[in-house]
């Protein structure tokens, strides 16, 4: 292994950090439970004539410093050390290898213990303690309990002292039933605390050493609370992943079947594999509380609101068990501090708000299971953004308003009380935009809901004071709402019987544009409040279902997790159940509602899929290229002509310089070109319409959805799980590696005469091959081939098709309406996997699930690292090759969504980049740290990437954070030429200009080093879309502003959000090439404004900055086998072609009413955007745009017709292009056939 120092990183614990100035004694013990300290605190008192002992959290000694201070000063007089380490050695290996190495010089005692009751081998073998004392001194934690602490502590003085040796440890019930004031009880005891024997039951879980440790006042102070309504049945264990612990805990459950279960323990009992677990059994909902480690000081101003250990404990991982995520119920705060040991003792003190909360959230998801659907009262919110009539029921892949429509058909046969309600997609939106909307233009006082004034006014001032002071102080005072007419407020709101359905308000940006498009904390709006009032205390809805990807709720501001009464996503959502359905490709903006407003996914498929293929002109010059080839050697003149004709025809439609041509090109290399252009092309995955939430696709839908899936290999790859066409060009005896041969390459193999007669045309290319092989697969999936009985291979791969990817689709349709019934009827929804399925993730489906991300430890995976690493260096050699010399300086953008989907091929490669390495465990396979790769291993110079990360990301990968930062900060320490080490150059350089302002070193080190940038704490985005959104810029240089503006804040492990302008704008001026990473096809740069405001916002500014264009990467990791490094520029004119106008796409959204003539405005709102950011949008792309949605007469009034909001923003668009000169139209009569058609 090739490294210059290995770093080992233990997720902080936050609140303790360099608490750890302690004297000498001789027994030491370590651990990260601070249940263990106060129970060996207060054993030790009862102990005569007691030895030294200092007692300390592992956690407290947060770096390599603190731990070799420690060592040096209160191990010097040690005899015996014990160290518990949860999570084996690589939890905590660098404290391990230093106290071994002191041990060594020092000859005292070590005993390393797991942190649990399962037997480490490694920790043992380092020990120096062995067979029966290890087995004892472990034994006293595993039981724990004041007797067994009192005798850990006398075998030690046993072992040091030669006293009388103790009892073993004393065994202590691993599972029971706790009461306040009586400790351990029975089940009929129990029954006679109960003062309504007759009330439902809630369950409440937490780990026996909260018990053992006298630490049971949050379990009391919860039991008071639920027991004004119901009886309780508190169950502890010291693990409940344990057999005999599960047999008793599933017989209590079974017992006395509580509607509800409250756990208070961490981690996940299923392990990512999606088993049932023993709490949800019933099908009864399980609701996550939080013992922060925090005391409530530091998170009332913490911006980040729990600190790693914590995420992973209480968030994360019990998320993979569908649990229903909450709030923080107790803080960990100092009772004292223990003079004896010298440490202060810890102890959980309960939360009113906490507790409240969830006794309020079990309440209210407990009415859904009570009462009938009769009279359930259910809301439905439409996501509406830009706050347009033409962008009502934004919903990524999803025709919402059909979804809508066709679940409403459901609820009604299962006796809701819907009425009147529209029997079509096409009246739905009609009635929703006759009524009122988000734009304040248009005021309907008689077809919508109304709040009056009086109302609000009581609903406000129960609002935290601060809270009306910031509301007021931004919005004025109620009466000067755009909403507000005479004395009441309107609401975009329609009632229909028990169901009421609103399109949820605007954050604020488009009532106030040009003075809040650079607040990226603003608070929402006097109406935003008036709905959700309207909603929970008018209405009284039992549930609210967010339809679809996705709503601005969850973004509002407030502390990353764990929200306080301050945070306006519970401010104003509360404790009301929240039913989300949710793309499954997209599992970061998900969780994000899952952990702000404690919402439960329902996933749904991805669009169907389908490839580009070619049409029109494309078609024509597929051909003359057959024809080129073909007579080149046979006929040089007719070739000579030919090569004359494409070169016209590709100049003409603009698909010349789409290629990247350039002048002093030979002919050859021209042609080569045109030609891989077009094969990758046809090849390109498109989506083919919309997904309608509870139908699976059929027919040809779910055979081009299938090939999409199959046509990439799964799992390892290998038998069933190899792609389709490799299958059967291996059986075929076809020479060709499918998923990494270049397409446009001659094809030199064997042409099977059954390939051949596929389809008419040349046979020429790879691609060529590839196409044959895709349509005689399709052939065979619809059973039109007969497969020969000695192709195994494909046989194999058929079978899995046949048997699992078929049917977990075609059952998915049911299993979404299922999972929205199963939540409105207050039951668990099972979990599952989220991700890519065309990425090879066939787990997750079917859809339904509540699905879960992923294991924040294991980032980067290896897999994803394999992946980043070859995507780093094909770049590197990209741009030496463009350039001639190695690049010093990328930017990149990491999106936490997309590294959930990965398992971190983003920030795999900005760690490959700088020339760092992850280190994981290999037992584990977490990551425990980091190796720094020399640069004679590298063979290239490192190269200095600045990071921007979206809000998501920062919330949800703090590890990474730390990761990044510190491998960061040790590399601009190593003695390299600057010439190989940018990193350290830029440190040396900036330390230089940080002295100058009159900085101490420490500060002047740390901000010499950030390279870690986001939007500020609690905020999320890059800043461009209210301004693109509401014409709000002037130029390039206005938009480079506002995204420095929104991302100038620094994070790392000792930051969390510093901000300084300064600093990032040093990063950005350096900058040669800007980043970005697409890890899968079902989605693309059109599709969604992130893409630009991220990638397209880092250049305009680096542009803006520096006076020079960066490249743009745009690389392609859809393949993870055949890695494609490319341009932005060749991105959009890919993107333009093969799905923006290409007819099979548009024939295919056109199926989706308004939600189709919504795609195509979206299309050409985020075309428009890249232009204004970028300048890499090229004339002819608006020109095919154009002929695509106006020009065309089809097109123009299916527009027209179901959404005609969207036909005039569009002509809109159009015109402001022309206007700010982003476009030159090339025809004439462009302006008289974009003038707007007034009613």
């Amino acid at each position: 292994m090739h490294l210059i120092n290995n770093k080992s990183f233990i997720t902080n614990n936050g609140p303790h950090g360099h608490e750890n100035k302690q004297s000498p004694a001789d027994i030491i013990f370590l651990t990260s439970a601070d249940t263990e300290i106060t129970l060996l605190s207060k054993s030790l008192r009862k102990i005569k004539g007691r030895p030294s002992v200092r007692l300390q959290n592992i956690l407290n000694l947060d770096d390599n410093s603190a731990i070799d201070s420690y060592i040096k000063k209160t191990l010097s007089k040690a005899k015996t050390v014990i160290v518990r380490i949860l999570g084996g050695r690589n939890y905590w290996s660098y404290g391990v290898d230093q106290i071994l190495a002191d041990q060594m010089k020092k000859k005292y005692r070590i005993i390393f213990l797991p942190g649990d009751d399962k037997f480490d081998e490694q920790l043992f073998a380092m020990s120096s303690i062995k067979g029966n004392d290890y087995r004892n001194i472990w034994s006293y934690f595993i039981e724990g309990g004041p007797e067994n602490g009192v005798n850990l502590l006398k075998y030690i003085l046993y072992l040091n002292s030669g006293i009388r040796k103790p009892p073993a440890a004393k065994k202590i019930s691993s599972v029971g039933i706790y009461y306040p004031d009586l400790n351990e009880i029975n089940a009929e005891t129990l029954e006679t605390k109960w003062r309504i024997k007759k009330r439902p039951v809630i369950a409440i879980t937490f780990y026996s050493a909260l018990l053992q440790s006298g630490q049971t006042e949050v379990i009391d102070a919860l039991i008071s609370a639920l027991e004004k309504d119901y009886n309780c049945i508190p169950i502890h264990s010291k693990s409940f992943k344990d057999k005999k612990n599960q047999e008793v805990t599933r017989f209590l459950l079974k017992k006395y079947n509580p509607i509800s279960v409250i756990n208070l323990t961490g981690f996940s009992l299923s392990g990512m594999s999606s088993s049932k677990t023993i709490f949800d059994d019933a099908r009864r909902p399980v609701f996550q509380v939080i013992l922060s480690s925090m005391s409530e000081h530091e998170w009332q101003h913490s911006s980040k609101g729990l600190n790693n250990r914590d995420i992973i404990m209480s968030i994360s991982l019990p998320e993979i068990d569908g649990r229903i995520i909450t709030k923080t119920i107790a803080f960990k705060e100092e009772i004292s501090f223990d003079k004896i040991t010298q440490t202060k003792l810890l102890e959980y003190i309960p939360h009113d708000f906490g507790i409240n909360y969830i006794c309020n959230l079990v309440k209210n998801w407990s009415k859904l299971s009570v009462t009938s659907n009769e009279k359930k009262n259910i809301f439905i919110t439409l996501a509406n953004y830009p706050n347009k009539d033409s962008r009502i029921a934004n919903g990524v892949g999803l025709d919402t308003p059909s979804s809508i429509v066709h679940l409403i058909k459901k609820l009604k046969k299962l006796n809701y009380k819907i009425l009147n309600f529209p029997s079509n997609s096409d009246e739905l939106m009609k009635k929703l935009i006759s009524g009122q909307t988000n734009s304040h233009d248009k005021i309907k006082l008689k077809t919508n809901k109304y709040l009056s004034l009086d109302d609000y006014q009581n609903y406000f001032e129960d609002l935290p004071k601060n809270i009306q002071s910031a509301i007021n102080k931004k919005w004025g005072s109620i009466e000067k709402d755009p909403f507000t007419r005479g004395k009441n407020i309107i609401l975009p709101i329609q009632k229909f019987g028990n169901l009421s359905l609103g399109i949820q308000p605007s954050r604020g940006y488009n009532i106030d544009p040009k003075n809040s498009y650079h607040s990226p904390d603003l608070v929402p709006p006097h109406s935003y409040f008036a709905f959700y009032f309207w909603v929970k205390y008018k209405f009284k809805a039992h549930a609210i279902i967010q339809f679809g990807k996705h709503g601005n709720l969850e973004w509002l501001p407030g502390k990353s997790l764990s929200l306080s009464q301050n945070c306006y996503p519970d401010l104003i959502l509360g404790p009301t159940p929240l039913i989300y359905p949710f793309i499954v490709n997209d599992p970061g903006e998900g969780t994000q509602a899952k952990r702000r407003n404690a919402a439960v996914i329902v996933d749904h498929l991805t669009p169907p899929l389908t490839n580009a293929d070619t049409y029109d002109e494309l078609i024509q010059i597929e051909l003359l290229l057959d024809e080129y080839y073909e007579c080149f050697q046979t006929d040089p003149i007719r070739a000579h002509n030919i090569e004359h004709e494409i070169i016209e025809l590709t100049q003409s439609t603009g698909l010349y310089s789409d290629t990247l041509i350039q002048d002093n090109d030979t002919t050859e290399t021209k042609l080569n070109k045109i030609d891989t252009y077009l094969c990758e092309l046809k090849e390109l995955q498109i989506r083919d319409g919309l997904h309608i939430f509870g139908k699976s696709p059929k027919g040809q839908e779910l055979i081009n959805l299938v090939m999409s899936i199959s046509k990439t290999s799964r799992k390892n790859g290998l038998g069933e799980n190899k792609a389709i066409t490799q299958a059967i060009a291996d059986d075929m005896g076809i020479k060709l590696s499918i998923n990494e041969c270049k397409l446009s390459d001659a094809y030199t193999g064997d042409k099977n005469d059954q390939l051949r007669n596929v389809i008419d045309g040349a046979w020429r290319t790879n691609a060529d091959t590839i196409e044959r092989l895709r349509i005689l697969s399709e052939d065979i999936l619809l059973e039109k081939a007969i497969i020969p009985q000695n192709w195994t291979n494909t046989m194999n791969v058929l079978e899995n098709i046949k048997t699992e990817i078929v049917p977990s689709i075609k059952s998915s349709g049911k299993k979404e309406h299922a999972g929205i019934v199963t939540l409105l009827d207050g039951k668990f929804l099972h979990p599952g996997p989220s991700g890519a399925p065309t990425r090879g993730k066939i787990e997750v489906f079917p859809t339904g699930k509540n699905f879960y991300s992923i294991d924040m430890r294991s980032l980067p995976t290896r897999m994803a690292w394999n992946i980043g690493k070859r995507s780093a260096e094909l770049m590197i050699s990209d741009f030496h090759k463009k350039k001639g010399y190695y690049p010093t300086h990328f930017g990149l953008s990491a999106w936490g969504t997309s590294n959930m989907r990965t398992g971190g091929d983003d920030i795999s490669q900005a760690l490959a980049l700088i020339g760092a390495k992850p280190k994981w465990d290999n037992t584990s396979g977490r990551v425990c740290g980091y190796e720094i790769v020399p640069v004679n291993i590298l063979k290239r110079p490192r190269i200095d990437v600045t990071l921007r990360i979206s809000g998501f990301f920062r919330d949800a990968f703090p590890n990474l954070i730390d990761l990044f930062d510190q491998a960061i900060r040790e590399i601009a320490l190593l003695d390299e030429d600057d010439s190989l080490n940018p990193i350290k150059f830029a440190f040396n350089k900036d330390r230089e200009f940080f002295k100058k302002e009159k900085l101490k070193s420490p500060e002047i080190d740390r901000l010499a080093t950030y390279r870690i940038f986001s939007s500020m704490p609690g905020s999320y985005g890059a800043g461009l879309q209210s301004m693109i959104d509401e014409g709000i810029w002037k130029s390039t240089s206005d938009l480079a502003e506002n995204y420095i503006n929104w991302g100038s804040y620094a994070y790392g492990t000792d930051n969390y959000g510093y901000e300084n302008k300064k600093i990032l704008t040093m990063r950005l001026e350096r900058l040669q090439a800007v980043v970005q990473n697409q890890d899968n096809r079902e989605h693309d740069i059109l599709d969604s404004d992130d893409y630009y405001q991220f990638h397209g916002g880092m250049g305009a500014a680096v542009e803006s900055l520096s006076g020079n264009k960066p490249i743009y990467y745009h690389n392609d990791h859809s393949n993870p086998n055949n890695l494609k490094i490319g341009t932005l520029d060749q991105e959009i004119g890919k993107i333009v072609r093969g799905r923006a106008t290409n007819p099979k796409w548009i024939k295919s959204i056109m199926k989706h009413g308004y939600k189709g003539a919504f795609e195509l405005l979206a299309t050409l709102d985020y075309l428009y955007a890249y232009q204004a950011t970028t300048g890499l949008v090229k004339n002819h792309h608006f020109d095919l745009l154009f002929e695509s949605y106006i020009a065309d007469e089809n097109v123009y009034e299916f527009i027209k017709y179901y959404n005609p909001d969207a036909l005039n923003d569009i002509k809109i668009k159009f015109i402001d292009a022309i206007e700010r000169k982003l476009w030159h139209p090339r025809r004439n009569d462009t302006k008289s056939l974009l003038e707007i058609e007034r009613e």
